[in-house]
């Protein structure tokens, strides 16, 4: 097994990762990515929905609300249907065919190269923010903003929290973590990891789709799922190095250095 992506190694007080580890470590490493998958999304989703109950129920109507809506009008007022048409495009960033296909591809190539782990931290990010935000949607109803919306058939009651901005934040921050892990020089890429998610939230709003505090919220779930995938994938690396020391695999068992690798870009 091949793992010389440093951000998805364990590390010493680890605490998450290691905890689930020590808990399943008699199953295999696919079952305990598995279960560090689900508790994570138990725990996200939960805290999703009581912030979600916080911002319906206490905050919006102690004031919040009044600003909230206004900045939507604002940006809807900037409409033409030049901008309708790039702010079209701006939401398809962050949703379907687009990040599922990145999803998949980027999964693809590492299962082809063996980097097994960069594989199940893509689908762990990718699907922890789909279950979260199908779910906190479902429980948390908000009305979306009282403008003209140019994607109707929509629910009305499912503006918190944005899944678009959230699936953005997970997939393409997720992947560019994986990538400046592996190669320091393409730390670069975090300009487009923070712009696209930018463009994401800004078009939602003008097609008035969701309300900034819709977005934010949004993307602190895209960053939660990167933390779940980080944690269920460094707990299978954890199980699976033991069960390897345990067969006497010296070699695949033998822990990958933090330093950074040579880079070869």
């Amino acid at each position: 097994m091949i793992n010389d992506i440093p951000v998805l190694e364990p590390r010493e007080g680890d605490g998450p990762a290691r905890r689930v580890a020590a808990a399943l470590g008699r199953l295999h490493p696919a079952a305990v990515w598995f279960i560090g998958l689900l508790l994570g999304i138990v725990v996200l989703t939960v805290v999703t929905i009581l912030w979600g109950v916080l911002l319906v129920h206490v905050l919006l109507p102690a004031g919040l609300e009044s600003p909230d809506e206004r900045v939507v009008r604002e940006l809807t007022e900037l409409r033409s249907a030049r901008v309708n048409h790039l702010t079209n495009i701006g939401s398809l960033v962050g949703d379907a065919p687009v990040l599922p296909a990145v999803v998949l591809l980027v999964s693809l190539v590492a299962l082809v190269l063996k980097r097994f782990q960069v594989a199940a931290f893509m689908v762990a990010a990718g699907a922890a923010e789909l279950a979260v935000y199908r779910i906190a949607t479902l429980t948390v109803s908000r009305e979306r903003p009282d403008v003209t919306r140019l994607d109707p058939q929509l629910p009305m009651d499912q503006s918190f929290p944005s899944g678009h901005t959230g699936a953005s934040v997970a997939v393409y921050a997720g992947l560019v973590l994986v990538l400046a892990s592996r190669w320091p020089r393409l730390r670069v890429l975090w300009v487009l990891a923070v712009a696209l998610p930018a463009i994401v939230m800004l078009s939602r709003m003008m097609r008035g789709m969701h309300h900034p505090t819709d977005v934010a919220s949004g993307t602190l779930v895209g960053i939660g799922c990167i933390a779940i995938a980080l944690m269920a994938t460094r707990a299978a690396v954890v199980v699976s190095r033991r069960r390897a020391r345990d067969r006497g695999d010296d070699a695949a068992a033998a822990p990958v250095t933090d330093a950074p690798a040579q880079d070869s870009c």
